[in-house]
């Protein structure tokens, strides 16, 4: 006769490390164990490790002794118990209440229909779909057909502002907010990850508990620690992500649907576009010429935004099409060199704004506002607009400091990608420059482009002289 392994289902699955036998535990423990990618990292480009753990692994302990694993670990705790002749038995405490009577006004489409559907069929699973898909209308969707009071997790203000306007428009009601020291919960609550995590344990419990549905956006993220930790305190019955780029350039992809659930519902850009959903954009590599004698990314980062020629290539790139009465977003990963160029570009008589994390909330609101209104042409920002930026209008990108990874690639295309009356065929400048480290980098941005977009869509090389012989 099998053996029974009590479980409790929570926020986490609760296993009484008495009732599992020794080689289930290890099963469990080599299922829910992954090489941990910052020590290889550090490993492999001599840098010191310190306190950095050399594996991450899933499986816990609370402060009650109970062995704890992630809610979508069932399958790895199944074939463990079973390799030791064991079976688990599950108590539910997955929180769920009455159910509310959202009055959802919009209609979704139909490839979002479907999404919907899955999501809540499935109860605890994730859905990928490209920047412009309209993720946070399927997320009210989900909410509406669950009927459950709801939180949304996100990362950044301009997300959260967005997931406020969606429950604004689609629910009839304004959400709670949990942001910059107000918590103000409703029964449906926008919250950051950033000021939820610190607050102590009993007061997290006693705001998780509120919520039969919890939805983590851009949950690409969910295996980065601080997610992982605070999944763990909602105990929500209902558990869904949403994200346009699933994959992980550090490997630890797993980890999405061991926290969320698995991917039950895709739809490719293809798809979109065929349908009029989203537009193509096309894709110029600059050559910059630029060849700086850098030893490791930060340092040739910093030499390649201290580059007066390059710098003066960006400015007039970005006059010229500012000029044409184009929408114009400037990217860099340095704060400084952010605003460098905003100065350089507004010396050159254009309306122009530095969009970094040190500009105040209420400043950022006004900036994007005046961005997607038209009436300002052109933004410098920092990576924080890669995920949660929505500029339909937006029709020219430009990648002022090079990066590799593709799943930021995607999302940067996906700026692009949405539709808007008199929209031309938008154009994404891709600054190639002349070190080794950032040309391969520009090849793991090309097979990016390449996956979304095809062949096609990626022009040939042009350099600086072009350009402006081009104007």
């Amino acid at each position: 006769m099998e053996e029974a392994v009590d479980a409790v289902v929570d926020g986490v699955i609760r296993l009484d490390a008495s009732t599992l036998h020794p080689k289930a535990a290890e099963l469990l423990w080599r299922g829910l164990t992954f090489p941990n990618p910052e020590y290889l990292s550090r490993v492999r480009f001599g840098r010191w490790v310190g306190a950095t753990p050399e594996e991450i692994t899933l499986v816990e302990r609370d402060d009650a002794g109970a062995m704890c694993v992630p809610r979508g670990a069932v399958g790895v705790l199944h074939e463990a118990a079973e390799h030791a002749g064991q079976r688990v038995t599950f108590r539910d405490q997955r929180v769920v209440y009455p159910p509310v009577d959202f009055d959802f006004t919009f209609a979704l489409r139909g490839y979002q229909e479907k999404a919907v559907q899955r999501l809540v069929r499935r109860i605890q699973d994730c859905a990928v779909v490209p920047c412009g898909g309209g993720k946070t209308v399927i997320g009210a969707g989900a909410i509406a057909r669950t009927g459950q009071p709801s939180i949304i997790l996100v990362h950044t203000q301009d997300l959260l502002d967005q997931w406020c306007s969606t429950v604004r428009a689609a629910l009839q009601l304004e959400a709670g907010r949990i942001v910059d020291g107000q918590v103000e919960p409703g029964v449906v609550t926008v919250a950051t990850v950033q000021i939820l995590t610190p607050l102590d344990e009993a007061d997290r419990e006693r705001i998780a508990s509120r919520f039969g549905c919890v939805i983590l956006d851009e949950a690409h993220h969910a295996p980065a620690s601080i997610f992982r930790q605070l999944l763990c305190a909602f105990p929500a019955r209902y558990r869904f992500g949403l994200t346009a780029t699933p994959e992980r350039a550090d490997g630890l992809g797993p980890l999405l649907e061991l926290r969320i659930g698995p991917v039950l519902y895709e739809i490719s850009h293809d798809e979109l576009v065929d349908a009029g959903h989203l537009v193509i954009p096309e894709v110029v590599p600059v050559r910059t010429r630029c060849a700086p004698a850098a030893d490791g990314y930060t340092a040739l980062v910093s030499a390649l935004v201290a580059d007066r020629d390059r710098n003066r290539l960006i400015v007039d790139l970005v006059t010229r099409e500012a000029s044409a009465r184009r929408t114009v977003l400037v990217l860099s990963n340095r704060v400084a060199h952010c605003r460098a160029l905003a100065d350089l570009i507004a010396a050159r008589g254009v309306a122009v704004e530095a969009l970094t994390g040190k500009v105040s909330r209420g400043r950022r609101t006004d900036v994007l506002d005046r961005f997607r209104s038209g009436e300002l042409g052109v933004v410098c920002a920092t990576t924080l607009a890669d995920e949660g930026l929505d500029v339909a209008r937006l029709e020219r990108l430009i990648l002022a400091t090079p990066a590799r990874a593709e799943g930021r690639t995607v999302q940067r295309l996906g700026r692009l990608m949405r539709p808007h009356e008199g929209k031309a065929t938008p154009l994404l400048y891709d600054l190639v420059d002349d070190h080794p480290m950032a040309r391969r980098q520009h090849l793991a941005r090309c097979r990016a482009y390449r996956r979304v977009l095809g062949a096609t869509s990626i022009r040939q090389p042009v350099s600086a002289a072009e350009l402006r012989g081009a104007a």
